[in-house]
């Protein structure tokens, strides 16, 4: 199964990483592979207890987005939560014949490109079904189903691993047992800076495409993390306006560059305004003595 769903993948995921050695936080337990109960850890080897959490997380509010953004504390960087988290985390956790499957289908100990989340979850599973086995061949039924408790003021805090990701929630309880506060974490809000930062990654390489394409691949981007919003919502309405006949126009450019953070402290423009030509068309002379005028006047410019 696994190495089917490896050969059968969209072929971005054969294609170099979209992610830029991403920070994976997950749990991790003890001597199994996580699902409901273990520590929070983070590849850049931050280990601590679950009541901790909110020490290391941050939500944000944007002002693009009615959705809340995680970022860590200690950078203000995004990270990823999700099978690949899960994998690179907790590898050595997995039985040692589905780290074999894993390993067939051309994973290695850490998966940072996001197209190939799908073999992952694949492996995991594999890894679900032989729990799954080992569960019901050793199940024996408890003497009570439930447990007595008697309410105490407090705030307990937990994690689980859903499959989309680490999955947080914290409550408050008075001496009633009635909930007085809570705080839930769910992982398409931790992931959601994740996302933004692969496509402003991504779209560069495909900013010559058709329209329609830059849409899908976009798209098939966001899947990669299976966001609640791609199930729940009308997806991905893009703004798009005309193309200049250098593929972006002047402000299209800018625009680009800040939304990739890679606009500068200063611009100077400078260029030659032309009339009725087409793509693919020759210089007029007019234009061959601007463009010899602006070299000149960008050479000047350079140290």
């Amino acid at each position: 199964m696994v190495r089917l769903i490896a050969d059968g993948q969209n072929p971005r995921a054969v294609s170099p990483p979209v992610s830029a050695a991403p920070q994976y936080i997950s749990l991790r337990h003890s001597d199994e592979y996580p699902m409901n109960e273990g520590r929070v850890v983070t590849s850049k080897g931050l280990d601590i207890d679950v009541s901790a959490f909110e020490d290391h997380v941050e939500e944000q509010h944007v002002a693009r987005s009615n959705a809340l953004h995680c970022v860590t504390k200690a950078d203000g960087r995004s990270y990823h939560v999700g099978p690949m988290a899960r994998h690179a985390n907790n590898v050595d956790l997995l039985p040692i014949e589905v780290q074999a499957a894993a390993a067939a289908a051309g994973l290695g100990p850490v998966c940072v490109n996001p197209f190939r989340s799908i073999t992952v979850r694949a492996v995991e599973t594999l890894y679900a079904v032989i729990e799954a086995l080992r569960l019901i061949d050793g199940y024996a039924p408890p003497e009570w189903s439930a447990a007595e408790v008697t309410p105490r003021a407090g705030t307990g805090h937990a994690a689980t691993e859903a499959p989309r990701g680490l999955l947080y929630h914290r409550y408050g309880i008075d001496g009633a047992g009635l909930i007085t506060a809570a705080n839930i974490v769910p992982p398409t809000a931790q992931n959601q800076p994740m996302i933004e930062d692969d496509l402003r990654r991504l779209v560069p390489d495909w900013i010559d495409k058709p329209d329609d394409e830059i849409q899908h691949i976009c798209e098939q981007a966001i899947r990669t993390y299976d966001p609640c919003i791609s199930c729940a919502t009308h997806f991905l309405k893009l703004d798009i306006g005309p193309r200049s006949t250098h593929v972006l126009g002047l402000a299209q450019a800018v625009e680009l560059a800040r939304v990739l953070g890679t606009l500068p402290p200063w611009i100077r423009f400078i260029g030659a305004e032309g009339t009725a030509f087409q793509p693919g068309a020759d210089l007029s002379p007019a234009l061959l003595t601007a463009r010899d005028t602006v070299v000149a006047e960008i050479a000047a410019l350079l140290p």
